[in-house]
């Protein structure tokens, strides 16, 4: 993947989100996780990070569609890319992290369960 095609894949600020840059940075240059991309032809239309939690458990981080295409499976293509890298290496795969209805309905499409919903974190 190349990090100016990720970067330009929009412009939308999410909140709570460090910009497309410094996450191509973290997750592909540092190495500090995975990054699966979706396209519309030559075109980056969404992604899925994850990291690698323990020796045999991967966690979804975050998964990205631009507005123009979200509803059309590219979530579900992901996830099920996800899924597939995570089970080629013989390991577990969670989505603890589903923080919008979007997130939670491709991960339940997927196969996940809803153990629980917290309506607030708070640091300790």
């Amino acid at each position: 993947m190349d990090k100016n095609e990720f970067v330009q894949m929009t412009n939308e600020k999410i909140e709570h989100r460090p910009d497309l840059a410094l996450l191509f940075d973290i997750f592909v240059v540092k190495r500090q996780g995975k990054i699966l991309a979706a396209f519309d032809e030559d075109k980056i239309v969404g992604y899925i990070s994850f990291v690698k939690m323990t020796n045999d458990c991967y966690d979804v981080d975050f998964v990205y569609i631009s507005p123009e295409y979200r509803c059309k499976g590219y979530g579900t293509k992901l996830a099920y890319g996800y899924l597939s890298y995570v089970s080629s290496m013989n390991c577990n795969a969670y989505w603890s992290n589903a923080k919008n209805t979007a997130s939670e309905q491709i991960a339940v499409k997927c196969g996940f369960s809803v153990v629980r919903r917290m309506k607030k974190y708070v640091h300790l």
